[in-house]
């Protein structure tokens, strides 16, 4: 029997080919933002141009076969396969349906910003569940779509700060819980964004060993710091005085930074 392959099917992953965004979300969005939705959208037509080659040769090749088997094109069978393919109903059609154009995600995301033109400044920036901003809402509800999570089904607006804080948390805990399979128990952090104040955990002297949720034992590891490790050595010699605990936020990314504190 002859295999017959699935078309490719691409999927927008950026936070803009959500259909549901509300208008104080799509405020948010800067021209950088709709610059990297257009590139993907583009990405996106390449392939689903070639999907939507194969399943009208499938639909085709389909056709012939309903035609003979059920003796000739009037049959009704093979009329209505013609009326589903008409309709819009095979899996490019449906998948194409997801994503709204570029031009109609800036003319929604420039209408948007006119509407609330008056909250857009840093100082202004209006606030949604107490002290979560605008762009950390923006920030946590592209961190959950990209972990494959749907606005408006597992999360909403009003708590994907939330849910994206515990998500990373859980994250790292996971990797620091590791560590009590290794000999010496400590594990290193070196592919999280670990803030020790205003600036990067020193990864190369510092490891961690987990202790309960939310809460770690630094340890050191190396003796050999740089100058700007040297610069922490009061930080850190707080922190190993006693368990550090950490906090997750999406400020200023859509990747998580856990602020030792």
């Amino acid at each position: 029997m002859t295999q017959i392959d699935k078309p490719e099917l691409f999927y927008i992953k950026h936070p803009l080919a959500d259909r549901n965004l509300p208008e104080q979300t799509l405020a948010t969005f800067s021209d950088e933002d709709l610059a990297d939705y257009r590139s993907e959208y583009e990405e996106y037509q390449v392939i689903q141009h070639e999907a939507v080659r194969v399943v009208a040769d499938l639909g085709k090749t389909c056709r012939k076969y309903l035609s003979v088997i059920f003796d000739g094109d009037n049959s009704k069978p093979v009329k209505y396969f013609d009326r589903v393919m008409r309709g819009g109903e095979c899996m490019t059609d449906t998948h194409a349906q997801k994503y709204p154009s570029p031009d109609t995600v800036m003319n929604r995301v420039q209408n948007a910003k006119e509407k609330y033109c008056s909250f857009l400044g840093q100082d202004n920036a209006p606030k949604v569940g107490g002290e979560d901003t605008l762009q950390e809402i923006n920030n946590a509800v592209a961190f959950l779509m990209n972990k494959g999570m749907t606005l408006n089904s597992d999360f909403t607006i009003s708590n994907a700060v939330t849910i994206a804080k515990s998500m990373a948390s859980q994250e790292f805990d996971d990797h620091i819980h590791d560590a009590k399979a290794t000999e010496i128990g400590v594990v290193s952090i070196s592919q999280f964004n670990v803030m020790c104040g205003s600036v990067p955990f020193p990864f190369k002297d510092y490891g961690v060993r987990y202790n309960r949720s939310g809460h770690l034992t630094l340890k050191p590891i190396s003796l050999n710091a740089t100058s700007t490790e040297k610069e922490l050595d009061s930080q850190i010699s707080k922190l190993l005085e006693d368990d550090a605990t950490y906090a997750v936020s999406f400020v200023e990314s859509d990747s998580p930074t856990y602020n030792l504190c």
